[in-house]
């Protein structure tokens, strides 16, 4: 569950970089609300693939 959460923001830290701002307060809402929509869309996978590896390992 780290893992993936450090590798979203990873990517989101990325396109901080690679994409220069024009206007940094919209930039700036942009990223967050980006940032909030992909963890939210990804959540329930990302807890089920967290489950099934814990089951697996403790097994």
């Amino acid at each position: 569950m780290c893992l993936s959460t450090a590798f979203l923001t990873g990517v989101m830290f990325i396109v901080l970089l690679t994409i220069p701002p024009r206007d940094l307060t919209s930039y700036r809402i942009g990223l967050v609300t980006a940032a909030l929509a992909l963890y939210g869309v990804t959540m329930p996978l990302r807890k089920a693939l967290a489950i099934a590896l814990n089951y697996f390992n403790h097994r």
